[in-house]
């Protein structure tokens, strides 16, 4: 009631309330205000009102194929009309190169303020801030379009001084814009898990997109123009969704038990709270921006380089600095495919670690942290296991059945080899995946950070070396630079493990 009365309340405000005193509005105020509660007296035993229900494994595996969606959709349509959300197969090497060198341009200028802003945005979304949830997202998109403007005046000179031809620096420049717009704009929907949205929005843009690219020919004839119109009505789709549930992870609602007064507003919900430095938030989070860029540049900048060293330079009677190359790329992308399924078991085993712990910290006091230690251990070398073993299965499939596959896409045997050390490669990558996962969990970001930059110069300078001996030789530098991460994370991992409890909670000091 001394709260009350400091607060500015009355005799009156509480009678106008329907209350019959200060005293009784206090009381109904103070059963529902937190409060220190050392558990003396429960029968259930200590911790139990504070436990977090863990999603079962059913539920996080279909969230994890639930994520995934467009990659498998994508590869669904690539192999069913040779046509994939970014990239006609069916177009001219020109056009498709122009595509690609968009594509790739795109997801790397998008990458790292992905992983930024969403750390951000979750950040202040779990603590119901919805100014800064809002002051995010604008960020966010300020961010992608600075560096858009950056990119897209990057391709212009690269046109002018390459006498590259107009129509093609226009389709390097959509796919730039399209892609990376897009990753941002599906910022809330990913950060919040919206399962359900990824697989509706999907479920309908993809099958647009096939249909209007194959139902248009006799509109438009063109197959670069049929395909950039096909191309925008799924974006279309995809906008919506976007701009709908960006504007939705805005409102956060806050619904009062049965008995609460109607006039009580939960403290921990501020619509208009103090603007953050932006400066402060973009240091803290500087670590996660270059991990994931310098990751996506070490995983295709390989590709890049292969189309440097194309011994092919010409099409339609014009000579180009750099052609894609499908000799390559058949052997390398198929290769990839190891790590999806690996992506599936750490999602499904790692996502609900965070309530896991807390759930086994709320038992232990706090001279039992080595109940946490050996826990984090175990789930280490449980993660660890069943990412080798689905990702050597996977291997096993892809290097006894990718050259048929390569050969029905007009592959070759150079691509074959290429598949061969680019699957030993990402077998090795999936050592550091793991690793990169735990080193995240104990805060060690900037050193993956360091690692991943440390990745990306081994692939592009060995692969610029080995380009003079011919262009099937880059995988070697992707090789090379798989196991100093593979080796540098498990050295960085094991030491970290043996105190991960310590390093676990200091994030929170």
């Amino acid at each position: 009631m001394v709260f009350l009365e400091v607060l500015g309340y009355t005799q009156e405000d509480a009678k106008r309330a329907g209350f019959q005193d200060l005293f009784a509005l206090a009381q109904q105020v103070y059963q529902r205000v937190e409060y220190y509660d050392d558990d003396s007296g429960r029968d259930a035993g200590p911790g139990t009102a504070q436990t977090l229900t863990i999603p079962s494994t059913r539920k996080r595996l279909v969230e994890s194929l639930s994520l995934a969606t467009p990659w498998l959709g994508g590869l669904a349509l690539l192999y069913a009309f040779g046509v994939s959300l970014w990239l006609a197969w069916g177009l001219p090497i020109q056009d498709v190169t122009a595509l690609m060198i968009g594509v790739l341009l795109g997801l790397l200028i998008s990458e790292g303020p992905l992983q930024a802003f969403t750390r951000i945005f979750m950040f202040y979304q779990n603590q119901g801030n919805v100014s800064e949830c809002s002051r995010a997202l604008k960020r966010s998109y300020a961010a992608v379009t600075l560096l858009l403007a950056g990119a897209v005046a990057v391709l212009d000179l690269s046109s002018y001084y390459l006498r590259i031809p107009a129509e093609l620096n226009a389709l390097a420049i959509v796919g730039a814009v399209t892609i990376s717009l897009h990753r941002i704009g599906y910022l809330p929907i990913y950060a919040l898990k919206k399962t359900g949205v990824i697989v509706v929005s999907y479920g309908i843009a993809l099958p647009l997109l096939v249909a209007v690219y194959e139902g248009s020919a006799s509109i438009f004839p063109d197959a670069v123009t049929r395909y950039l119109v096909a191309m925008s009505a799924a974006l279309s789709v995809l906008s919506v969704f976007a701009w709908y549930y960006s504007t939705k992870s805005l409102v956060i609602q806050v619904v009062n038990p049965p008995g609460v007064p109607n006039f009580y507003k939960s403290h921990y919900v501020n619509a208009d709270t103090i603007r953050s430095r932006f400066s402060i938030q973009f240091w803290e989070a500087l670590p996660q921006y270059l991990f994931g860029t310098f990751f996506f540049v070490m995983i295709f900048g390989d590709r890049v380089l292969s189309w440097l060293a194309n011994p092919i330079k010409s099409a339609g009677g014009v000579v180009y600095p750099m052609l894609f190359n499908s000799v390559y790329h058949a052997g390398a992308d198929l290769a990839l495919g190891i790590l999806f399924p690996v992506a599936i078991v750490q999602y499904v085993m790692l996502s609900s670690v965070h309530e896991e712990l807390h759930n086994l910290s709320t038992g232990l006091s706090v001279t039992q942290t080595d109940t946490v230690d050996v826990f984090l251990r175990r789930k280490h070398a449980d993660v660890m296991k069943a990412s080798l073993a689905v990702s050597a299965v996977a291997a096993i499939l892809i290097v006894q059945f990718g050259p048929y596959e390569i050969a029905a896409l007009g592959g070759s045997a150079t691509s074959v080899h290429i598949l061969y050390f680019a699957a030993l490669g990402d077998l090795l990558l999936t050592v550091f995946i793991v690793n990169s996962a735990f080193m995240m969990l104990l805060n060690r970001p900037k050193t993956l950070a360091v690692m991943t930059a440390l990745g990306a110069v081994m692939v592009i300078s060995l692969g610029l070396i080995l380009t003079s001996f011919g262009f099937q030789y880059i995988v070697l530098g992707y090789l090379a630079a798989c196991v100093l991460l593979a080796t540098a994370s498990t050295a960085e991992t094991s030491d970290l493990l043996k105190t991960p409890a310590s390093l676990f909670y200091s994030r929170f000091v």
